[in-house]
């Protein structure tokens, strides 16, 4: 059986599936929501930006092109987004459909709404990042000591360089990002019937999608997503999250009630 962490189930050391992730990544937990959910035996895998660039492609057989996290390598097959994953892991494991048939088409127009609520708070976090040396130092790699941190400060704002100009982050205008936010979660609040209720009637993959995306507004607990203290400052959007506080609760009792 799979071992439970609170970053998602890792599993032996023999395990079909290499689940490539960032811990701390939404579309990470997306995907390991899935892979949860079906109880897929998976073995999870710490990607580090940049750094790992190279060992990503290699892993995913992919010399040249874009390559991003997550992904899921199930023998010998790459599946390449959160959304792919999911599905995949539908097929392979147990519990729960969380794609009916007849709601294919809804579900893929909630993760569209998910991509465009994380695209843009992922270009308000690396705006905010660099403003922040605590939060400069929770970006580096886990490996490095607690103590030599606030000497490798210019790996992590190479690191944010990085990001910046991979998703062109840096020239985006932050208000226009949060109307994008918002625009995305008015629609969710147009549906829910009250903060003990499901996207479409029924627990299905549109609520975790929905509900990981809250991440960017106020991240959840640090029982599903540990984050360091700054870290989790940076994420929260203050005036998102009072104007959302009601969408919020329904994400933290999805949390509570299915992951």
């Amino acid at each position: 059986m799979p071992v439970s962490s609170a970053r998602g189930t890792v599993g032996p050391p023999m395990s079909r599936c290499d689940f490539i992730a960032l811990s701390y990544s939404p579309w990470s937990e997306k995907a390991r929501w899935a892979l949860d959910h079906h109880r897929v035996d998976y073995r999870e895998i710490e990607h580090v930006p940049m750094l790992g660039a190279p060992l990503l492609r290699a892993r995913l057989h992919r010399p040249i092109g874009r390559v991003t996290v997550p992904a899921l390598v199930d023998r010998g097959t790459v599946y390449g987004d959160s959304l792919e994953i999911a599905k995949h892991a539908e097929r392979i494991g147990q519990g729960e459909p969380m794609f009916p048939e007849e709601m294919h088409d809804a579900i893929a127009t909630w993760n569209a709404r998910s991509e465009t609520i994380l695209d843009a708070g992922r270009a308000l976090l690396v705006q905010k990042v660099p403003r922040s040396t605590e939060a400069m130092q929770e970006a580096l790699p886990a490996q490095f000591p607690a103590a030599v941190r606030p000497h490798l400060l210019f790996m992590a704002k190479m690191g944010v360089r990085f990001l910046e100009v991979k998703y062109g982050a840096a020239d985006r205008d932050a208000k226009t990002e949060r109307k994008r936010i918002s625009k995305s979660l008015e629609a969710l609040r147009d549906v829910l019937t009250g903060p003990e209720s499901y996207v479409l009637g029924r627990f299905t993959h549109a609520d975790v999608v929905m509900a990981v995306s809250l991440q960017v507004v106020r991240p959840v607990s640090n029982r599903w997503l540990p984050l360091g203290d700054a870290t989790r400052a940076a994420w929260e959007e203050p005036e998102l999250a009072d104007r959302f506080a009601d969408l919020l609760e329904w994400r933290d009792w999805v949390y509570d009630r299915h992951r």
